[in-house]
């Protein structure tokens, strides 16, 4: 990546088309439309003629699951993640990406701070599971009866605690979870950060 554009959230449809016009007088070669959203669509408007398809959504096979709880994601060539849908581009232009695996490596004293947060919320030998319940993006968020659900369940094993984690967004949901779940689980959404 040698460039990022940016467009900050408020900066309203006139941002959007100021945008749009800078990148057409560019000259790409390329245009990707990954999100396939209507703010992408404005910024690529000017440049439809060089617009290639971004990665597969799945959109169908994904609206099936959630609105009639139909899996069909076989019939399409299974379930992808979303680090493999965002490499589609690059592989249409016959570029291979090398996946690496994910890691998140903390150093030791984040590790032993960790540590000692868990045991202050539980006993020592408590399996803790998280849990992160909230998401950006109200069409994307799950109802918090089925997180409760979900947990109830991974909880019937009687060393296992919850821990909710999330955003200040997400302190009332976390609250709401931990109130039905009781004793086993404690919310920590809003009183932590991301490495936290």
């Amino acid at each position: 990546v040698s460039f990022v554009h940016t467009v900050a959230r408020d900066a309203g449809l006139s941002g959007l088309l100021r945008l749009a016009k800078e990148l057409a007088d560019v000259g790409y070669a390329d245009v990707f439309d990954v999100h396939q959203s209507l703010r992408s669509r404005i910024l690529v408007h000017r440049m439809r003629h060089l617009k290639r398809n971004g990665f597969d959504k799945q959109s169908l096979a994904r609206w099936l699951l959630i609105h009639l709880h139909r899996d069909v994601y076989d019939r399409f060539g299974g379930a992808r993640s979303l680090r493999q849908r965002m490499l589609q581009p690059l592989e249409r232009l016959g570029l291979q990406p090398n996946l690496r695996p994910t890691q998140l490596i903390l150093s030791p004293k984040l590790q032993e701070e960790a540590r000692t947060r868990l045991q202050q919320l539980a006993e020592p030998h408590s399996q803790w599971i998280a849990m992160a319940p909230g998401a950006l993006w109200p069409s994307k968020e799950w109802p918090a009866d089925r997180f409760i659900e979900v947990a109830q369940h991974l909880l019937q094993a009687a060393d296992r605690r919850l821990l909710v984690v999330g955003g200040a967004r997400e302190r009332c949901l976390g609250e709401r979870i931990v109130k039905v779940l009781g004793a086993s689980a404690v919310s920590v959404s809003g009183a932590t950060n991301l490495l936290q």
